[in-house]
């Protein structure tokens, strides 16, 4: 753990401009279609657990011992005397979940965060998570129970959200703007891993002036096909889809997809090698999502799960994936990937041993990254918890501590990062009820940027 070098001031939380323009756009994109709002509000409060006071089985906070009328957040985050991240009661959101459908998606823009959940009947339901002010928000329906699909992606442009979701073999894009509908992307989209093991046959990203997809399909003679395609602002197809027969060749189990320098994409995917081995394989593909060279492989050991995870930025990106060291101890890895789509330096251990983890997720923030992960009972781990990790530009992670307690099960983690220092970490707590809650914690996180190689925003 490397000690910071700044005292940031905790608590001063730069105001998003047209933050009631999102609130309204959201609500508008809900009522259109087979949408509408349901009517609750998000339950904000004591939701999310300070660092480490861990004492009840559902997650909700307990008050630092410091806390007080003095300035500052609620909650810290420290290395040493240097505050590095902080977080108010009022931050915290919790709302009833779906064991089923556990998994949650986040994205920022230049408003504000979005957070996309299954609620407790299993209905798809998207809100606005603000950083200015704390008014709690009602939640928007986006996809009724009925039709609500197992796994939604969801991606921002600097004014646009975009959902990518599978309903049966049908592959189906939104802009959540008033007035849109959904867009067929693919009619036979390819099943999920039959191994069960988290691969998905669907990825989604944002450029700066545009949407791309990624996706393949089971044809007539089982065989795969994987394509790629540009969509415009609205969500519609910018030409026609581009086919990777090399990439459909090798059988991809997961895709993901992140964004270059100068408008290009880094297509990733897993695959087994002839042995069975995961490995996790790239293509940097051209403005025009022609490939530019043969694919790479990112991964360096043998990689235990097809899902993985990419984070980007227009200087480098960085993948994480899941690793069983030993055959026993779960693991996240971590490798920088730079801006010809190649790995050039070694694999890191987010997660050291002894301790266990699962379900990360990563997110750019500043020149490095941060990872949300799912830290698992071990050796000085008594209980479950999701915990932060910050790499820095040299890939190194230079601090990591518990955010809060959860249960063993409940899906992968979600972490979105705005440039100027603020995060919001999205999951799911299953109980021994069958229930589930749905947790967000959003992060005023100036020290944790400067340690990552950026540059916190000041206001007045």
């Amino acid at each position: 753990m490397r000690e910071g070098a700044v005292d940031p001031r905790m608590g001063q939380r730069p105001a998003r401009k047209a933050w009631g323009a999102l609130l309204a756009l959201i609500a508008l994109a809900g009522a259109s279609g087979a949408c509408e709002d349901d009517g609750t509000k998000a339950a904000r409060g004591p939701s999310a657990r300070g660092p480490r006071d861990a004492s009840d089985s559902d997650g909700a906070a307990a008050p630092s011992k410091d806390a007080g009328p003095a300035k500052g957040p609620d909650f810290e985050l420290r290395s040493g005397e240097t505050v590095l991240c902080g977080y108010d009661k009022e931050d915290a959101l919790e709302r009833a979940g779906s064991a089923t459908f556990s998994e949650v998606a986040t994205a920022t823009d230049e408003r504000g965060f979005a957070l996309v959940h299954h609620d407790g009947d299993g209905a798809l339901q998207i809100e606005a998570v603000e950083i200015a002010a704390n008014d709690p928000q009602p939640s928007v329906r986006l996809i009724a129970a009925a039709d609500a699909p197992g796994r939604a992606l969801l991606a921002a442009t600097s004014q646009r959200f975009a959902l990518l979701y599978r309903t049966g073999s049908r592959l189906e894009v939104r802009v959540l703007q008033p007035n849109t509908s959904p867009v067929t992307l693919s009619e036979q989209l390819a099943a999920p891993d039959p191994e069960g093991d988290g691969g998905e046959r669907f990825a989604l990203t944002s450029l700066t002036d545009r949407f791309v997809a990624a996706w393949s399909e089971s044809g007539a003679s089982g065989a795969l096909g994987v394509f790629v395609q540009a969509l415009d602002l609205e969500g519609k197809p910018h030409g026609p889809p581009r086919a990777l027969d090399d990439v459909a060749a090798r059988a991809p189990r997961d895709l993901q997809l992140a964004r270059l320098d100068g408008g290009r994409t880094l297509l990733a995917w897993h695959e087994q090698d002839e042995a069975g081995a995961g490995r996790v394989m790239a293509q940097p593909l051209d403005d025009q999502l022609e490939p530019e060279r043969a694919p790479v492989q990112l991964s360096k050991n043998t990689v235990s799960e097809a899902r993985f995870e990419l984070g980007a930025r227009e200087l480098s990106a960085g993948v994480i994936y899941q690793a069983r060291e030993g055959g026993v101890r779960d693991t996240v890895k971590f490798r920088r990937v730079d801006p010809r789509g190649v790995v050039s330096e070694d694999e890191l251990s987010v997660v050291k041993a002894p301790a266990r983890a699962r379900g990360g997720a990563i997110a750019a923030f500043g020149q490095g990254y941060a990872v949300a992960y799912r830290s698992l009972p071990s050796l000085g781990i008594d209980e479950p918890n999701i915990r932060i990790a910050f790499i820095d530009q040299h890939g190194r992670v230079v601090y990591e501590d518990q955010l809060a307690t959860t249960s063993e099960d409940g899906g992968r983690a979600s972490v979105s990062a705005s440039a100027d220092g603020h995060l919001l970490v999205g999951w799911t707590t299953t109980h021994p009820s069958g229930a589930a809650t749905t947790h967000a914690v959003q992060l005023d996180c100036p020290g944790a940027l400067v340690l990552c190689g950026g540059t916190p925003t000041t206001t007045h």
